[in-house]
């Protein structure tokens, strides 16, 4: 998926990359030669990630840092602590799906909170280093669950305890995700920080599907038929390193190619809203 690119002197950090979607995504980064950051839960874990890419890639320069996107301080922390002074690319893939609803210590539904507004704050607090490495690149794994619910009210975000659905939380904070590729290209194109936003594959088993019931069921029967993890990171690595995408943003890609969002879900007008809600919601972290 990245034969031939040559990212040597380059850094990346992949969110979620000890596993699922993100451990080939990080693996694919370091045999372009770049420094590549695992982002993940759990320190083990990480380090476990790490090591085996190592093995598998000889040479390669894996570290981990550990983080719980669900807590906007520790996600400030860990950017600010990053020892690098430039970020080439970011990979924004982590995820959770399903279950109960929950709030998240700073008080946000866990799926928006998570899937969301945690890797917006991890932008804000690398975005230095991302303008330092201009032209830099954030890619964001969003999902084709970004098109249902089919309209969006960004002033009602996130859903409450008395709206809240499995596939409503997970369908709109995945349209977030979306506008994000258009709010950060809008903002910050003319420093040399782009994004853009992908849908991996459907029904690729990665372990976000462990909150869910019944999305472990819908899985588990489509498992014959799904992408494999390596296969559905290969638009995010593609997104990640084609030299051909240098400087293009606030796009929409799917099987390597570039798509149609849902309708609304790259509208500046909209995007910009909910940057303003955005930075209201990470004031003080």
């Amino acid at each position: 998926m990245v034969a031939g690119r040559d990212l040597r002197g380059k850094v990346a950090l992949v969110t979620g990359g000890d596993g699922g979607i993100g451990l080939p995504t990080a693996r694919a980064l370091a045999r372009t030669g770049a420094r590549v950051w695992i982002g993940c839960l759990d320190v083990a874990s990480g380090e476990r990630a790490a090591e085996r890419i190592r093995t598998e890639v000889p040479g390669a320069e894996v570290r981990s840092v550990a983080f719980d996107l669900g807590d906007l301080r520790a996600v400030g922390r860990a950017a600010d602590g990053l020892p690098e002074e430039r970020l080439d690319v970011l990979v924004c893939n982590a995820g959770v799906y399903g279950g109960p609803y929950r709030r998240t210590v700073d008080g946000f539904e866990r799926t928006f909170a998570v899937c969301y507004l945690g890797h917006a704050r991890l932008i804000v607090g690398l975005l230095d280093r991302l303008r330092a490495a201009a032209p830099s690149r954030v890619v964001l794994v969003s999902s084709q669950n970004h098109r249902w619910p089919t309209t969006l009210d960004v002033d009602a975000l996130p859903v409450d305890e008395r709206g809240y659905s499995e596939v409503r939380a997970y369908g709109e904070a995945k349209r977030c995700v979306v506008l994000l590729a258009r709010a950060l290209t809008d903002r910050h194109g003319h420093e040399g920080v782009v994004a853009n936003a992908l849908h991996p594959g459907d029904l690729v088993s990665t372990g976000i599907e462990r909150d869910s019931w019944v999305l472990r069921v819908v899985m588990g029967l489509a498992r014959p038929f799904a992408p494999t993890p390596e296969q559905a990171a290969a638009t995010s690595a593609h997104l990640a390193t084609a030299p051909e995408l240098e400087g293009i943003g606030g796009r929409w890609y799917a099987d390597l190619r570039e798509g149609r969002a849902a309708p609304g879900a790259m509208d500046p007008a909209v995007a910009a809203r909910l940057w303003e809600h955005t930075e209201r919601w990470l004031e003080g972290t």
